[in-house]
């Protein structure tokens, strides 16, 4: 089962955006960085993750990219990396 990991990014102690970290098994599978976008959008990502975690649909990780890719500023590649 893939695990979202939010970890908010800071310049001088101020959130400037966030990082999602998608890992399986303790490996970090895909990552979406989102910056300067409206709470509205931080509120349909964080209850788009939580509806693909609670359906399981999760574990397809590059379905579940896609759906926040809308409101994301910066995408990488799936990486295979601790």
């Amino acid at each position: 089962m893939a695990k979202w990991t939010r970890r908010k990014m800071t310049i001088d102690g101020r959130v400037i955006g966030d990082d999602w970290l998608v890992k399986r098994d303790g490996w970090v599978v895909g990552r979406v960085r989102l910056q300067n976008i409206p709470d509205k959008g931080l509120k349909w990502l964080w209850q788009t993750i939580t509806d693909e975690r609670a359906s399981g649909q999760v574990d397809t990780i590059e379905h579940a990219l896609e759906k926040v890719r809308a409101n994301a500023t910066e995408t990488w590649p799936v990486e295979r990396f601790r």
